[in-house]
């Protein structure tokens, strides 16, 4: 490719550098179409350059300005929560330039977008220079068909406003599928890879979407800019930006909350995951307990490792019944897997179960099982197998806690709520005699707290009304926060409704007592809607919609 130029040829040895330097993993057809794409974007940007300079200073500076706010805007894109999209807030500003001062401005603010953003997402020289000239080509081809489509629109009898927005999604769809086509392309080839119309589509689909909407928002600000002039444009896209700071603001803090409960739940599988490792670690190179037990559940021989588990002596444990070292329930469990061990339906099994220790302190075991033959007698025996799990099953029951509970006011959450309130209305379905009742309480001032001493005032207020909700039922009764200021209580074994009632204005009466936060005394009041088990419920949801409505009664 080289040749010298004293020569008379083309000295390309800078071009060579530039691949090693910029695209050493570029093929030669993806770097040919690189090249090809800059040239076409600079040529592109040189004639939107050349005829931004005729233009008047004033309409010249309007246009810097306009550039300048979508180029601030791609530096904050809206990141989408658990995603890894984020939508540019800055097209709406860039389509309205297209509408107000024609191309040339659109692939000035186009391109400085496209540049600011790639910035954001690549170190790479040619990443950067892709996209700024896939979106000026882009912009090119769309404010040319913007200037061919209006004009042709409108001599077909579409009145104005209808031509001006149709033809302006026309330039914008044809930006679109240019500026993302041509950087696919690029991707496709250096990996060896066809492009289709297909994968295009799936993967630029949403991007389209979101471009076609700010060109409607453009389009109708664009409209009243020539109708009542350009400050309406500017109010509006005032508007529509602190509309977008604050979507953004909000999204920002639901990542930061659902970062921390993925931090939190990593903790407790991590937790969870080395207790397993050193339950391995342990049944591999340590002593475990075991126990030699005859085919009548009576304790032959234990290993010391049994009684430091259980903290018992050797005479506690001999010639006793093994199902008395174990909680009653699970006793009962146990001896259902040994009749299958005896009656040979299965060779081993292994559950677990909660011993009890000389001093009636409850350790979860896992327990393996299989035969022991004793040739010195005809009675065949079992062999038990006994490792401690409690660090494990306590943190398996974080876990549980975790995706069961609010992590503000650790209440129940809405899960919660709803598998025990499904097995009250299954119960109360099957036995007439039992009863439940079912309280749904809004807080009427949360919003206003939030609004005037901002989100940590409101989740205090929160927290507060949780604790004196806890303190006014029973411990059997289940509070549970279900989102927002939206609170539910379950009480089952009712006995009149007017016990109901009287624990509804008993609720009212605690939480409208005065809280102090952050300085400012809050009454926080709330409604309370009630509804009972005896109009015959099926499904939970119709328990909570009745008593829902029954607040506005």
């Amino acid at each position: 490719m080289t040749t010298n130029s004293a020569g008379g040829g083309i000295d390309v040895r800078w071009w060579v550098g530039f691949c090693r330097a910029h695209l050493h993993d570029y093929s030669p057809a993806a770097a040919r179409f690189w090249l090809a794409l800059a040239l076409i974007g600079a040529w592109a940007l040189a004639l939107a350059g050349a005829r931004l300079a005729q233009l008047e200073a004033r309409e010249l500076w309007q246009i810097l300005g306009w550039s300048a706010i979508a180029a601030t805007a791609a530096a904050f894109p809206i990141q989408i929560p658990r995603s890894k999209h984020s939508i540019a807030t800055g097209d709406i500003v860039i389509f309205l330039l297209l509408a107000l001062h024609g191309t040339s401005a659109a692939v000035l603010a186009a391109s400085l977008e496209a540049l600011i953003a790639a910035s954001r997402s690549s170190s790479r020289l040619s990443s950067r220079v892709a996209s700024l000239c896939a979106a000026a080509i882009g912009m090119t081809i769309g404010g040319s068909l913007l200037d061919i489509a209006q004009p042709w629109l409108q001599d077909h009898g579409l009145p104005h406003a209808a031509a001006h927005l149709a033809a302006l999604a026309v330039a914008v769809l044809a930006y679109f599928v240019v500026s993302t086509t041509t950087l696919m392309q690029i991707v496709c080839l250096k990996r060896g890879m066809r492009l289709t119309p297909q994968e295009w589509f799936d993967r630029t689909s949403w991007v389209g979407a979101l471009y076609l909407v700010s060109a409607v928002l453009a389009g109708l600000l664009s409209l009243n800019a020539q109708q009542f002039g350009r400050t309406a444009a500017a109010v509006g896209v005032l508007v529509i930006g602190v509309s977008l700071a604050l979507l953004r603001a909000h999204f920002r803090r639901r990542i930061a909350e659902d970062e921390a409960q993925e931090a939190r739940l990593a903790a407790a599988e991590l937790e969870a995951e080395q207790n397993q490792k050193r339950f391995h670690s342990a049944f591999t190179q340590a002593s475990i307990g075991m126990a030699i037990v005859s085919s009548q559940g009576v304790v032959l021989q234990a290993n010391q490792a049994l009684y430091a588990l259980l903290g018992y002596n050797e005479a506690q444990v001999l010639r006793g019944a093994f199902s008395e070292l174990l909680q009653p329930g699970d006793a009962t469990l146990l001896e259902r897997h040994v009749a299958g061990v005896a009656e040979r339906r299965e060779d081993t099994f292994s559950i677990e179960l909660r011993c009890l220790g000389a001093d009636k302190r409850e350790t979860w075991v896992s327990l393996h099982c299989s035969r022991f033959d004793d040739h010195a007698t005809t009675d065949a025996g079992l062999i038990f197998q006994l490792h401690d799990i409690t660090s494990r099953r306590r943190a398996e029951g974080e876990l549980r806690h975790i995706a069961y509970h609010d992590t503000l006011t650790d209440l129940a959450n809405r899960n919660c709520f709803q598998e025990r309130l499904s097995v009250a209305v299954e119960r109360s379905r099957l036995d007439r005699r039992f009863s439940f009742a079912v309280m749904y309480l809004d807080l009427d001032r949360f919003k206003l707290v939030n609004d005037n001493l901002g989100h940590p005032a409101g989740d205090e207020l929160l927290k507060e009304a949780a604790r004196r909700l806890i303190a006014c039922v029973r411990p059997k009764d289940l509070v549970a926060r279900l989102g927002g200021d939206e609170f539910a209580i379950l009480l089952e074994e009712t006995q009149q409704q007017s016990d109901v009632v009287v624990l509804a204005e008993r609720l009212l009466e605690a939480l409208k007592e005065p809280v102090c936060i952050n300085g400012t005394e809050v009454r926080p009041l709330a409604s309370i809607g009630i509804t009972f088990s005896d109009l015959g419920y099926r499904e939970p949801d119709e328990v909570l919609r009745d008593a829902d409505l029954a607040m506005y009664k």
